[in-house]
């Protein structure tokens, strides 16, 4: 299992209940999970951003969420990674 794998699994009971987590929040989340296990980080969020796509049934880079534009909005958690 990888880092980001290890990663979904700790924090899918999060991801699972809100119905959506932007880039950023997702970022943040991961930074303190390696952080807190003393990794080093696998990932620039570049490609975290793309690898995070495959755990999400829809990905946006722009949407209007409560009437503000949001960027890199993932949607749909999926348990199993494709």
């Amino acid at each position: 299992m990888g880092i980001l794998d290890g990663f979904i699994e700790d924090h899918s009971d999060i991801l699972e209940r809100t119905p959506y987590v932007t880039l950023r929040e997702a970022w943040e989340l991961y930074k303190k999970y390696v952080e807190d296990a003393n990794l080093a980080y696998t990932f620039s969020m570049i490609r975290f951003r793309e690898e995070l796509k495959s755990y999400f049934g829809n990905y946006t880079e722009r949407e209007l969420i409560d009437g503000m534009e949001t960027r890199n909005v993932y949607r749909n958690f999926k348990q199993e990674n494709n």
